[in-house]
């Protein structure tokens, strides 16, 4: 908080401390970043134009939390930012300097503002690239690219655990229980996630992993509703609900067949989404900590199930 509060400092000095000017800053930045993910991406993956466009720009929840004065309007954008140089840098398996520095800083705004998000990301995202890079130089790599890509990540996970105090191994589940404990503490009970028994063992964040994963993609439910923001977030979650369910039946034959990019992008999203709601059961502010998976989670269902092949869907993407 004290980091973004710099930041807007420095959009004070330029609209003379204007509230609403200073929004619309932030907002263009925040639109920049998704404007520049969604061009990179088109121009890689020409055939996913239309899902792509509605997962970064129209989806309402995530237009609404990364606008106007709040962090994650400078944090999404560096996000957005980040990921379309990882898929430029993917696709094309050059870096040069410029970006490189570019990267860097962006990275360092990204972790100065939601260091979660950028610990999760780096963690999906330099394995993917380094097998990338190394897998036609290494024959055993390009030969096993998901095993060497899984050994990268566990080695990747343990490296970012020493950057940060709250991820060491010895304090991570200590520190998502307290976290927990705080957000319930000033919390009503029906805007809750509730667990069962929540301790800092791993027994205990494993067996209630599955629920913090469900309510971190699909929650509030319809059956939750108790005022106009609830309803409109549960109708926003109950057509990702039907979309999701809808990419497991189109996908059920075909996991195995995922390569490890796709990988990374699910394995980011189930990771960050269980990790936020389990240390932040509080429906409303997790409602607002998802935007940093969310997008990348609607661009994987509106792709996988392949709802924009529908015959009155499809004219859409002529």
């Amino acid at each position: 908080s004290l980091y973004f509060i710099k930041w807007i400092i420095t959009f004070n000095f330029l609209d003379g401390s204007n509230y609403w000017i200073t929004s619309v800053y932030l907002s263009m930045l925040s639109f920049f970043g998704s404007w520049f993910l969604y061009r990179t991406i088109i121009r890689n993956f020409s055939n996913i134009r239309v899902e792509t466009a509605l997962a970064l720009l129209f989806i309402p929840s995530i237009t609404f939390w990364s606008s106007g004065v709040i962090k994650e309007s400078l944090a999404l954008s560096a996000l957005y930012i980040l990921t379309a140089y990882f898929i430029k840098w993917f696709t094309s398996s050059r870096v040069n300097k410029s970006e490189l520095i570019i990267v860097i800083v962006v990275y360092w705004i990204l972790w100065s503002l939601k260091y979660y998000w950028a610990a999760v990301w780096i963690v999906m995202a330099i394995p993917a690239l380094v097998i990338k890079f190394l897998s036609s130089q290494v024959e055993w790599i390009g030969r096993h690219e998901k095993t060497g890509w899984l050994l990268l990540v566990f080695v990747t996970s343990v490296s970012i655990s020493l950057f940060r105090p709250n991820f060491h191994l010895n304090t991570l589940l200590s520190v998502i229980v307290e976290n927990h404990d705080a957000y319930v503490s000033i919390s009503e009970t029906n805007d809750v996630i509730h667990y069962y028994n929540l301790t800092p063992s791993i027994e205990s964040v494993l067996l209630n992993s599955p629920w913090a994963w469900f309510s971190a993609w699909f929650r509030p439910t319809i059956f939750e509703v108790t005022d106009i923001l609830k309803f409109a977030s549960s109708m926003e979650n109950l057509v990702l609900l039907v979309l999701f369910i809808w990419t497991l039946f189109n996908l059920k034959k075909h996991w195995l067949s995922l390569t490890y990019f796709q990988w990374s992008i699910l394995l980011y999203v189930i990771l960050l989404g269980t990790l936020l709601a389990l240390s932040t059961p509080n429906l409303g502010s997790l409602s607002r900590f998802r935007i940093g998976f969310s997008p990348f989670l609607w661009l994987m269902v509106l792709v996988g199930s392949g709802v924009m092949d529908l015959p009155f869907l499809k004219k859409f993407k002529t």
